[in-house]
């Protein structure tokens, strides 16, 4: 009994946590990790028949069509990003400070929104047809898809690189100037290594993004391996085979964390802050009508159209009675279940953030690593693997608004967790240390001591899971009861029965709502750049 005593403070280091905070932590990992076993384990019982038809019919075309997609996309948002980052960084064009938000704001449209506004431009009966008698494009062709999903993606690729940009000291432009170097050498051999690993990351994030899209992917009829999974499990109700098609996605999502980190390794630089100067504005000259060319195009097609799409059929919408009692019943089911959420991720957010960085350990890190299982894995995937446990083990939850909140809980608790330990880092140990020293109980400590400390973390994180909540589609529509409509659900079927008119108001609340965490973004970004944080 001594030696096992020994060998578990050895495993802490002297500091285990309590039953309370390991059990905490233990209940969250599991949660988050039997869904993915549950799928794993149906897909490996399926019949090698059924593996051998998949692989000759689907699995081949799905692949093609996800790859294919998340790499144009990828790089088309990358060429994007890089670009627009540049010029407002580092070139002398007027009103950056405005620029830079307005390059924020197409995070604001959730693909989905933003692939229901082209359709109803572009679509065979659309806006543009009733005009000139033509759609002009093709919006449901495999480049219009990789377009629209660029132009309300990219700002993750700007974001990132223009906060590399502004790191960059002039310094290293004045050294390759003094050596003669002109400065298309400087940027190729100087500030694109610099940034390199910013591209790289944002690439990845986009990568993922495109691979665990639903909403947008199926409202343009594009099939990839996450409607695949979908129409599988609902349409066809072969639920082998959606575990099957879930863990190949699942395979294919690992290996391109493993890509991810075999790019990123030994791609960091690091720079003396006390030696950096910003870097002088390069003179664009003659360039500038053809840079504001290109500014005004993204802006106008990831911006100006969507949003005054969403407005104009909005009020349209409202003219002709189609907002009305039932709108606000789509909101109230929305508002139930983000704020539920949003409640449930803040509170275990904070026990699992202080494990983290009170009670380090192997154990710790494995734990901390499953309850971030749902910002890497896609929401459908967790649906599934939802649907299975209740419908065999948890019949009473079955068609209840409990086990969305559960799964929408599952689905963003990591983006809670990151909140919070970012707060967390911040907090000297011998605050807590002082409390227990004082005979104050665990749950004393966490909730009057620690929490009011990093409650503004907690508190952003909230904001941002109840919008990301209120925008989730595909585990609503798989996890929802009969006749529960949320805003997302709503816009959804309204478009796919053709019913744009009546998806607008849906997604023009979805819209406005998404500027919360917006907000927050923009503040911790300024936040960082002043070096507070």
């Amino acid at each position: 009994m001594g030696l096992i005593n020994r060998t578990w403070l050895n495993i802490w280091k002297g500091k285990p946590p309590g039953l309370a905070l390991l059990l905490i932590n233990l209940l969250a990992a599991f949660a988050m990790v039997l869904p993915l076993i549950y799928v794993l384990s149906r897909a490996a019982a399926a019949p090698w028949e059924k593996w051998q038809i998949l692989f000759r019919s689907r699995v081949p075309i799905l692949m093609w069509n996800t790859i294919s997609l998340a790499v144009i996309v990828a790089l088309f948002t990358t060429i994007l990003g890089v670009i627009l980052a540049w010029l407002i960084e580092h070139t002398d064009l007027p009103w950056k400070k405005y620029m830079r938000l307005l390059f924020t704001l197409p995070l604001v449209f959730p693909p989905y929104i933003g692939a229901l506004t082209y359709i109803i431009i572009f679509g065979k009966r659309g806006v543009m047809y009733s005009l000139v008698g033509s759609s002009i494009i093709d919006v449901f062709s495999f480049f219009s898809v990789a377009f629209i999903l660029s132009m309300f993606t990219f700002p993750y690729t700007y974001l990132t690189v223009s906060a590399s940009l502004r790191k960059i000291s002039g310094n290293y432009e004045e050294a390759g100037r003094s050596c003669g170097a002109s400065y298309s050498s400087i940027f190729k051999r100087v500030m694109l290594p610099l940034v390199k690993p910013a591209i790289l990351s944002s690439s990845m994030i986009i990568l993922f993004y495109i691979i665990a899209d639903f909403g947008a992917v199926s409202m343009l009829r594009y099939t990839t391996f996450t409607s695949s999974i979908y129409f599988q499990m609902v349409g066809k109700l072969d639920r082998s085979g959606a575990s099957i098609l879930s863990t190949l996605l699942i395979a294919f999502g690992f290996f391109v964390l493993a890509l991810k980190a075999k790019l990123l390794k030994n791609n960091s630089f690091y720079q003396n802050p006390k030696s950096n100067r910003v870097m002088n504005p390069l003179k664009i000259g003659r360039f500038k009508p053809l840079a504001w060319l290109f500014i005004l195009f993204v802006l106008f097609f990831s911006l100006v159209l969507p949003l005054t799409t969403l407005l104009f059929w909005s009020v349209k919408a409202i003219h002709q009675g189609v907002v009305g009692i039932k709108t606000l019943y789509y909101i109230k089911n929305s508002l139930i279940i983000s704020v539920g959420v949003a409640f449930i991720t803040m509170a275990l957010s904070l026990p699992i953030a202080y494990m983290k960085y009170r009670r380090p350990s192997k154990i710790t890190t494995v734990l901390n690593s499953f309850c971030h299982l749902g910002s890497i894995v896609p929401g459908i995937l967790l649906a599934l693997g939802i649907v299975f446990i209740t419908n065999k083990y948890l019949p009473w939850l079955v068609g209840s608004q409990a086990i969305l909140i559960i799964g929408h809980s599952m689905r963003f608790l990591s983006r809670n967790i990151q909140s919070a330990e970012s707060s967390m880092a911040l907090i000297s140990p011998a605050l807590d240390e002082t409390a227990f020293s004082l005979g104050k109980r665990f749950g004393t400590v966490l909730y009057k001591v620690v929490l009011p400390t990093v409650s503004p973390g907690v508190l952003s994180g909230g904001a941002m899971v109840l919008v990301s909540s209120l925008k989730e589609l595909p585990m609503t529509l798989m996890l929802r009861p009969p006749g529960f409509d949320t805003l997302s659900v709503r816009l959804w079927l309204s478009a796919s029965d053709g019913f744009y008119i009546n998806a607008a108001p849906s997604g023009l609340f979805i819209v406005l709502a998404s500027i919360i965490p917006l907000y927050y973004l923009i503040k911790k970004e300024k936040v960082n750049e002043n070096g507070i944080s």
